[in-house]
């Protein structure tokens, strides 16, 4: 009976509202009633299955409420205990916490309610009124840092993954903190020193050669709250990733006596026989390593390239493994100097000194260059290659 006159009340209002003036307007606030009503506890966690939610019942008049009801949909689920300008009801009225997931079919203990509450006043003009109001049950665990993916061997770079706990009043118990690889992974229990409040996970501090880890394998790691018999869960997980080039640059290299020397890593151009630069134009259209020799003084660039097999801008693009670059290097037969047509890819390693020119700290780097474009003018009076490049250090 109680569902048939909710669905007539609100039925009322509408028509109340469209007839009233603004003076008299009653709304479903029931505020020109004298009285707001007002859920303060607006949020809960899916841990929260017993406490009592607060109403705030503000009078400005005589008007009191004198009755109040709690809908979910057309479903009474609650009288709400009235003490002075406060009311209560407890959250176990709203159980099962059971919401829409992501998927068809699927269902989640987290997400929102939408609540009517219907009451009675007296000393009011009306007799009643409905106040519409969300509440939301959120998780009792949450990830505040997360990481998609991590650099394979990378023990330099700081990778975190941060997890919070917090409920509005129900006692978290105990945490559980597992690893796992792949979805189908036998799970090792970590979870000696974290926290129940609060924790951090660094990536970098983990060895996953040791556990057997390598390029394109997913690490999933788990958070598990418990409380009572209820649990709640999160979790990150990472997929490794090759050690990529950095960026790339492009540019020029031609027979122009003025810029037939380009720098592999900034794509800028310098001048015949000058002591900078990695590679020159080599005739009639290729380039090679650097080897210059000035008022006798020499510049010579330790560089070699060996030819891919695979061909062209698309592979070129997806080509961004600098141990991939290594292998494919050290399977060839390097050369110091090419003849290059258009599309073709080269691997190549070349020695940099990392330190001072006093202090020299040589370290091998690896990269990839792309053939563009090669104009030819004049029968080879002027020749132009387009070039694209990327290289990087591996990681140890």
């Amino acid at each position: 009976m109680k569902t048939l006159s909710k669905i007539i009340l609100i039925t009322l209002f509408i028509i109340s509202m469209i007839s009233c003036s603004d003076d008299d307007d009653q709304g479903v606030t029931g505020v020109s009633a004298g009285v707001a009503v007002k859920l303060v506890d607006t949020e809960i966690t899916i841990f929260d299955i017993n406490r009592d939610l607060k109403i705030d019942l503000n009078s400005f008049t005589n008007a009191k409420v004198t009755n109040l009801d709690v809908f979910k949909g057309t479903t009474k689920i609650a009288d709400a205990v009235i003490s002075g300008n406060t009311a209560t009801f407890n959250s176990s009225s709203l159980l099962p916490f059971v919401f829409p997931g992501e998927e068809e079919g699927e269902t989640v203990s987290s997400g929102s309610f939408d609540l009517d509450l219907v009451y009675d006043i007296s000393g009011g003009n009306i007799p009643s009124a409905i106040t519409a109001e969300k509440l939301l049950v959120t998780k009792a665990i949450n990830l505040t840092d997360k990481v998609s993916s991590i650099k394979f061997k990378d023990s330099a770079s700081t990778n975190l993954i941060t997890y919070v706990t917090s409920t509005t009043g129900a006692k978290i118990d105990d945490i559980v903190v597992t690893w796992r690889k792949g979805e189908t992974g036998t799970e090792t229990d970590i979870s000696t020193g974290f926290n129940i409040d609060k924790g951090t996970i660094d990536l970098k501090n983990k060895d996953y050669i040791t556990y057997g880890f390598t390029k394109g394998d997913v690490l999933i790691y788990s958070f598990t709250v418990s409380s009572g018999a209820l649990t709640d869960k999160v979790e990150a997980k990472i997929e490794i990733i090759p050690q990529p080039f950095k960026s790339g640059v492009s540019g020029n290299l031609g027979n122009d006596l003025t810029k037939n020397q380009i720098n592999l890593l900034t794509g800028s151009t310098s001048k015949d026989d000058t002591f900078t630069g990695d590679i020159d134009f080599v005739g009639p259209q290729g380039f090679g390593a650097i080897n210059n020799t000035v008022n006798g003084e020499n510049y010579s660039v330790d560089i070699q390239f060996v030819k891919l097999g695979d061909t062209g801008a698309s592979f070129y693009d997806k080509y961004n493994d600098v141990e991939q670059a290594k292998a494919d290097f050290d399977a060839g037969i390097p050369s110091t100097s090419t003849q290059v047509v258009k599309d073709e890819i080269y691997a190549y390693k070349i020695v940099r000194n990392i330190g001072t020119t006093n202090a020299p700290v040589l370290k091998n780097y690896y990269g990839a260059i792309l053939v563009g474009d090669i104009t030819v003018i004049n029968a080879g009076t002027n020749v132009d290659i387009a070039l694209s490049f990327k290289e990087n250090s591996i990681i140890d």
